[in-house]
C-alpha cells in the first residue's frame, strides 16, 4: 500500500472520529436556515413545493435542505443523522484531494496537501457542521478533478451539483467553466480553438440549465 493511500485512510478515520464526536452538536449560524429550517419545511410538508416560505427563502436552491430532509425520512430526524449525512461529502473531499495530490506532485510528498487543506480553519470548522459549504467543496473538487483528468462525467456532475446547492455554487461553476477553457496561443487556428471551447463549455450546459431553470422558476413563483 502506497504512502498516499495510507494517509488517505488515516484521514478517513479522522473524519469519521470527528463526525462521531460532534454528532450531538446543534445547527449553527447560517446552517440553521440553509440546513435545519429548510429541511424541516420539506420534512413536514412532504416535499410538496420547492418554493420556501418567505421568512427562510434567501434565493438559494433548496436542494441541500431537501437532501437533509430525505436523510431524516430514511434514518430518523436527529442531530446525529444530520451530521452523518455529511460523511459522503467529507469522505469524498479526502479522496479527491488525495487524488489531486498524486496527479500534481507525485514526487513531492503529496500527502501534505491533505494536511494543509484540513488544517485550514475555514475547511476544518465547516467540516464539523451540517453545512452546505462542505457539499460545495466536494462538487467543486469533483469538477476540478474532471477537468484535470479530462473526465467529462465528473465535470458535468461537479458543475451541476454546484448549481443545485446555492447561488455561490453557480458562481463557482462559472469559474470552473473559465478554468476549463483551452489556452490561446498564436499558433492555434481560430477555428480549432473555437471548436475546443465549445466542446469544453457544453459540459457546463446541464449546470446552466439546472441553475438558470431554478432561478427562473423561483422568480416567477415569488
Amino acid at each position: 500500500m502506497s504512502k498516499i493511500i495510507r494517509v488517505r485512510y488515516a484521514f478517513y478515520a479522522i473524519v469519521l472520529m470527528a463526525t462521531w464526536l460532534v454528532k450531538d452538536h446543534p445547527f449553527f449560524w447560517d446552517t440553521v436556515q440553509l440546513g435545519s429550517k429548510q429541511a424541516h419545511f420539506f420534512y413536514e410538508n412532504g416535499f410538496s413545493s420547492f418554493i420556501l416560505p418567505v421568512e427562510i427563502d434567501s434565493g438559494h436552491p433548496p436542494f441541500f435542505g431537501a437532501y437533509l430532509a430525505l436523510m431524516w425520512q430514511l434514518f430518523g430526524k436527529t442531530l446525529a443523522v444530520s451530521h452523518f449525512a455529511m460523511l459522503p461529502f467529507l469522505l469524498g473531499n479526502v479522496y479527491l484531494l488525495s487524488k489531486m495530490a498524486e496527479w500534481l506532485r507525485p514526487d513531492h510528498r503529496p500527502s501534505w496537501l491533505l494536511l494543509f487543506a484540513f488544517a485550514d480553519p475555514v475547511l476544518a470548522s465547516q467540516s464539523i457542521l451540517v453545512s452546505p459549504d462542505i457539499a460545495l467543496v466536494f462538487f467543486f473538487l469533483l469538477g476540478l478533478c474532471g477537468i484535470l483528468k479530462n473526465r467529462k462525467w465528473q465535470v458535468v456532475a461537479g458543475a451541476t451539483g454546484l448549481a443545485l446547492i446555492s447561488t455561490r455554487g453557480m458562481m463557482a461553476a462559472f469559474v470552473l467553466g473559465l478554468f476549463s477553457l483551452p489556452a490561446i496561443s498564436r499558433s492555434t487556428p481560430p477555428v480549432f480553438y473555437l471548436r475546443q471551447m465549445v466542446n469544453r463549455l457544453v459540459l457546463f450546459l446541464p449546470a446552466a440549465l439546472a441553475g438558470g431553470g431554478f432561478l427562473l422558476y423561483h422568480y416567477l413563483s415569488t
